[in-house]
């Protein structure tokens, strides 16, 4: 395949994604998509995106970047995958095949979504249990000063705490 028709063939499997996103942003609670797409950007050739390997950044309601990158094939999705693992970063890739309905377009992007959805969650639950343990350590230890006060207080140097 040469420069000319890869890029072509690039360029329609964009064009479905873009279409399926329309289609996402319209009516999301039809295709099982629990968050609203507020909006979304399909990063122009060389732009700043495109040189991060972003083809469209998807907004939800609740303020979170789902980034998306489109290939053709599933050669061109590891070939991608490996290089980002090099990276450290993990950007959500969707293969879309020239024969390829927009239906099926719809379900990997709705399911890169709740991927990405359920990572964040995953994270801000770890946060907030990490954060309530924090709280509970130095709750713990503040009534532990406050008992060695008391103690000191009333029995002189005690040394039972």
């Amino acid at each position: 395949m040469n420069i000319d028709t890869s890029l072509a063939v690039g360029l329609a499997s964009e064009e479905k994604v873009a279409t399926a996103l329309e289609i996402l942003q319209k009516e999301p609670q039809r295709h099982g998509l629990t968050s609203m797409i507020t909006r979304f950007i399909r990063a122009e050739r060389h732009s700043r995106l495109d040189r991060r390997h972003i083809d469209f950044l998807v907004t939800l309601e609740e303020g979170t970047d789902v980034p998306l990158q489109v290939k053709s094939s599933e050669r061109g999705k590891r070939k991608f995958e490996r290089s980002r693992k090099r990276c450290g970063i993990s950007i959500p890739v969707i293969v879309v095949h020239l024969n390829e309905t927009v239906k099926s377009v719809i379900k990997q992007i709705v399911e890169k979504i709740k991927l990405v959805s359920d990572s964040i969650q995953r994270n801000i639950n770890r946060i907030v249990f990490l954060n309530k343990m924090r709280e509970e350590k130095r709750r713990r230890k503040e009534q532990h000063r406050q008992r060695q006060q008391e103690c000191y207080r009333f029995q002189g140097s005690c040394r039972c705490h």
